[in-house]
């Protein structure tokens, strides 16, 4: 399956997290029309989120783009972390992660719905579990993520 974003990651917590456009369209669309085989929000982090949906698929995430909202990169100068950490590790952005079939993915991102105006690929899912994140991203070789690197974690 391929991996789409409904839009731009990171630096939600400068205030985005309270002002926010639900998902709830674009997931009934991407659903109904589109046939997602898997549907998630990004609220505790893009990577511990697709992280858990991988593991609960028993299959790997391989990452290999990320739109990262403008105010992910206001973060990093703030706070001196790069904005893909930010992207990564935020949470409480309010998108959703799907997966689909390429054929389903490729519609999906062609359509001209204004709900999925923002819809972008960001990698597949391969045989493997966990996540990596590709050479794409990390502007040389493949990289596995591990839970302990960030994300919102309840109850502890």
């Amino acid at each position: 399956d391929w991996l789409l974003l409904t839009g731009a990651v990171g630096g939600s917590l400068s205030g985005r997290h309270l002002r926010f456009e639900a998902r709830v369209d674009a997931g009934l669309k991407l659903h109904h029309e589109f046939k997602a085989r898997a549907l998630m929000d990004v609220s505790d982090g893009l990577a511990w989120d697709l992280f858990r949906m991988a593991r609960s698929s028993k299959v790997r995430a391989r990452l290999l783009h990320i739109p990262i909202h403008p105010d992910g990169v206001k973060a990093s100068i703030l706070d001196g972390k790069e904005s893909l950490w930010h992207a990564l590790h935020d949470g409480e952005d309010h998108e959703l992660i799907a997966a689909m079939r390429p054929e389903d993915a490729r519609a999906a991102l062609a359509s001209r719905s204004r709900c999925l105006r923002g819809l972008t690929l960001i990698g597949e899912m391969e045989k493997g579990v966990g996540l990596v994140l590709g050479s794409e991203l990390t502007g040389g070789s493949t990289e596995r993520w591990r839970p302990s690197q960030g994300g919102w974690r309840h109850g502890g």
